[in-house]
Parts: structure tokens; C-alpha cells; sequence
């Protein structure tokens, strides 16, 4: 029975990673498009931009250290 559970909490942190990595990536996104559509954003679109990669960087870095993918 210990081993289900394992494998429950196992496939729940996969879940979870997988979840906040793609929210970042999506995020990143999110934050490259408002700098081309939002005048108020476009005038510091260079650090937005940096912000996004950085952000998408993260994601990547989280889903791969929780999941070894």
C-alpha cells in the first residue's frame, strides 16, 4: 500500500511542476505580447522582455528539476 501512495505523491509533484512551469511560460508570453500592445508597457519593453525570458528560463529550470524531464 506505501508503494501506491508514493507513486500518488509522485504523480502529484509532476502535476504540480508541470502546472507552475507552464503558468511561467505562459506568463513570459503573456508579458512579450503586452510590451508590443500596451503603450504604457512598450517604453520599458526591454526589461519586460528580459523579465520573460527569465521567467520562461525559471519554468524550464522548475519542470526539469521536479520532473527530470
Amino acid at each position: 500500500m506505501r508503494g501506491i501512495e508514493i507513486a500518488r505523491d509522485k504523480i502529484y509533484t509532476y502535476d504540480r511542476a508541470a502546472a507552475i512551469g507552464a503558468a511561467e511560460v505562459v506568463g513570459a508570453i503573456a508579458l512579450v505580447v503586452t510590451t508590443f500592445t500596451v503603450p504604457a508597457f512598450a517604453d520599458m519593453a526591454l526589461v519586460w522582455r528580459v523579465l520573460a525570458v527569465f521567467t520562461a528560463i525559471e519554468g524550464g529550470n522548475r519542470l526539469y528539476s521536479d520532473t527530470g524531464f
